[in-house]
């Protein structure tokens, strides 16, 4: 998991995973929570190393964690690497982690969306997860846009099968990936 995200026990069939936060943020538990509750093991990589997170910066290159690489059967990016200034390690670091046939889970700002959203330096599009996976040997397995509950913005939703063994792309192809098919926002 990238960032640590938060989850409610009364999710289903609510409007939103939100009205409880609001109600009653006591009752908010760590997606580790729930998830260890189904005997899954996880782990997640957050730098404010928040609800048993690893303390480690995604912008940079985490290939010495040997223990990390290549032991994942799914990743999940639940809206963090648009927060990440620097984003060459934070995808790379998603498609090391990853096992052959993995899954990687993206839920992120759509190009145009997300405006109010405190620093938030990127917004993605279809086309960046198109180039990416054709670039890196991904499968995609969903790919859609969808309307948030809470503020009206835009996300992408994408879901990718991690098809080839291979390293991931050099900082001069993902740059061209990220040329045209992103928003940056220096000020967050």
């Amino acid at each position: 998991e990238f960032g640590t995200q938060h989850w409610f026990l009364d999710y289903v069939g609510r409007a939103s995973a939100l009205d409880d936060y609001y109600a009653d943020w006591r009752d908010r538990k760590p997606f580790k929570y729930w998830v260890n509750l189904l005997g899954i093991s996880h782990v997640s990589i957050d730098i404010n190393s928040k609800d048993g997170a690893l303390p480690l910066d995604l912008s940079g290159d985490l290939s010495y964690h040997t223990l990390l690489n290549k032991k994942f059967d799914l990743g999940t990016n639940f809206g963090t690497t648009e927060h990440i200034k620097k984003q060459y390690w934070a995808w790379g670091n998603m498609h090391n982690f990853l096992k052959m046939n993995g899954i990687a889970m993206h839920v992120l700002p759509r190009v145009g969306s997300w405006k109010d959203h405190a620093s938030c330096y990127w917004r993605y599009t279809f086309e960046f997860f198109e180039r990416l996976s054709d670039a890196c040997g991904y499968v995609i397995m969903d790919l859609h846009k969808a309307l948030n509950d809470i503020s009206n913005d835009m996300s992408i939703y994408a879901v990718m099968r991690k098809s080839a063994n291979n390293l991931f792309v050099s900082p001069e192809v993902f740059n061209e990936i990220l040329e045209g098919s992103t928003e940056y926002s220096p000020n967050g």
